[in-house]
């Protein structure tokens, strides 16, 4: 792990936050190998090199050799499974998990106007699929989205969630706000319906 990851890692472990409930739990990240995946993987791996907490993490990449580069500090390590594979298609993890972070999307301008049906196969079937894998479990959930559900805005001041930009259904590159703002419609939707 590079110097600024490990310094931006060990203060976010200082924070005041109840870790101990973490010790000997299972994470499944999927997107572990993008920006915020990476730091909750690296942040549970530390936690485990400081504190032994034998967290086990399953960390889901849609490309292996980015993710192994990513990890390569790790690859040995006993508590990080790396799996390649899409997050559109089902996943076939069949252990126990005790916490799920779906943070997997092709989050890049570039990505996603050059593959918008994936994008929206990944924030809504990846989102489905993890769901379903939460449930199973009956995990905890977090669902990594984006301010872009908001679209553009009138003003010029932070945005509340309560408030809703307008997104151009019409625009390819509203794929990306729209079926994430789905994904968010869709944990709810589980939520309500489950209330597991």
């Amino acid at each position: 792990m590079n110097l600024v990851i490990k310094d931006d890692i060990d203060e976010i472990l200082k924070e005041d936050i109840e870790w101990d409930k973490l010790k000997e739990k299972t994470f499944l990240i999927t997107g572990a190998s993008g920006m915020v995946g990476k730091y909750i993987t690296f942040s549970l791996l530390r936690l485990n090199q400081i504190k032994n907490f034998n967290i086990k993490i399953i960390a889901i990449c849609h490309n292996r050799s980015k993710a192994e580069k990513t990890f390569e500090d790790f690859l040995e390590d006993k508590n990080l499974f790396i799996i390649s594979q899409d997050i559109e298609d089902k996943l076939e993890y069949n252990e126990k998990v005790d916490y799920i972070v779906h943070a997997a999307s092709p989050a890049n301008p570039v990505q996603y106007s050059t593959n918008p049906v994936g994008t929206i196969l990944a924030n809504t079937l990846g989102t489905y699929n993890t769901l379903e894998l939460a449930r199973k479990n009956k995990a905890q959930y977090c669902y990594i989205s984006t301010m872009e559900i908001y679209g553009k805005l009138e003003t010029n001041y932070d945005i509340k969630e309560e408030e809703y930009g307008a997104v151009d259904s019409l625009n390819v590159r509203s794929c990306y706000p729209e079926s994430k703002k789905m994904g968010e419609n869709l944990c709810i939707a589980y939520k309500e319906q489950y209330r597991n």
